[in-house]
């Protein structure tokens, strides 16, 4: 990552922006009513500087759970370390499909701040797998054993709760082949060998590159297996992350006070948990389209269709904007100024 494309990242944002514009357009084209425009003009502004403060809190706390998951791994890093790699993360994952472009930024920006780059990498797939166990269990639990209502038809209920067991299977599997990492030495040495056969890469060549692919595989699973031998560092940064997705989520309730409506905090925000889980599959930039529609339709049971639009509008620009400037901020912080080479 010695070069970042900019102009490509921006490229990227721009799509972002636009499916989340079309994806707003088409459900404020569908819930625009004549009272949407007394709606808006009561709006108790003061709640979206809450809902936006709680989003610059849960970036803070994110940054000590990166903290935590690094010191299981045997490293430790300063807190601005930690906030320039959510923050930069966040960004790319914003801009990208399946919101997985933020893990190769993040792995880097440790690597600048001292971590070896393969056990950076072990670190930052340890925090993604930890992110997604929670909101599959909590998903679990909201659903099947506290029955929570999620989909608008028991058919799409049903679809729900079959993809959040998919969904854990996947992860289940993707465990398994990720611990055992170091196990696919073998095969890039016969797919190099192969190369090699091919006459697309030189016998030098090969055995270079082998040596150094080898040797990442092996400290990446190293890494990814050692965080877990130190249960409390791992526990502290479960507690973050929960900490930091209960910020998350409770700006959208925060805004729907800002309506002037009587708000159940607790069941607003677990209604998020399946739809945050469920978008992560979407090829959209960002979960673009899926997150609209996803918190249009939880959030159909408990508004009128004048103030539904409004509020999925708001909490929207508002969530992507703030991941876009303040990961803005942290890829300027990881590229600007060039930095030297960081961990061994």
């Amino acid at each position: 990552m010695k070069e970042f494309d900019w102009r490509r990242i921006g490229k990227q944002a721009l799509g972002a922006i636009l499916v989340t514009s079309l994806a707003l357009a088409l459900i404020l084209a569908k819930t625009w009513r004549q009272p949407s425009r007394q709606v808006l003009a009561s709006f108790s502004w003061e709640y979206l500087g809450l809902a936006l403060c709680l989003l610059i809190l849960s970036s803070g706390v994110d940054a000590v759970r990166v903290m935590m998951v690094s010191r299981a791994g045997g490293e430790r890093i300063s807190f601005l370390v930690g906030l320039r790699t959510v923050l930069a993360g966040y960004f790319i994952a914003a801009v990208t499909p399946f919101v997985a472009g933020g893990a190769p930024v993040q792995a880097y920006s440790l690597y600048l701040g001292g971590i070896p780059l393969g056990k950076a990498t072990g670190i930052v797939l340890v925090s993604g797998f930890l992110a997604q166990w929670l909101l599959t269990i909590m998903a679990g639990i909201f659903v099947f054993g506290l029955k929570l209502q999620v989909g608008s038809t028991p058919i799409l209920q049903g679809i729900i709760k079959l993809g959040i067991l998919v969904y854990a299977a996947g992860w289940a599997a993707v465990f398994y082949l990720t611990w055992n990492l170091d196990k696919a030495a073998p095969i890039v040495e016969r797919c190099l060998h192969l190369l090699v056969k091919m006459r697309i890469l030189s016998a030098a060549r090969a055995e270079g590159a082998a040596a150094k692919i080898v040797a990442f595989l092996t400290e990446a699973a190293m890494g990814f297996q050692g965080v877990f031998a130190e249960g409390f560092y791992m526990l502290l940064g479960g507690l973050a992350y929960l900490a930091m997705f209960a910020l998350n989520f409770a700006a959208l309730p925060v805004l729907m006070a800002g309506l002037g409506r009587d708000v159940d905090y607790l069941l607003v925000m677990a209604l998020q948990v399946p739809v945050y889980l469920l978008v992560s599959v979407l090829p959209t930039p960002g979960g673009s389209g899926g997150l609209e529609g996803g918190m249009a339709m939880i959030m159909s049971h408990m508004l009128s269709g004048h103030e539904l639009g409004l509020l999925v509008a708001g909490w929207r620009l508002l969530t992507l904007y703030f991941h876009l400037i303040g990961g803005g901020l942290g890829l300027l912080a990881l590229f600007y100024p060039r930095r030297g080479t960081g961990g061994s």
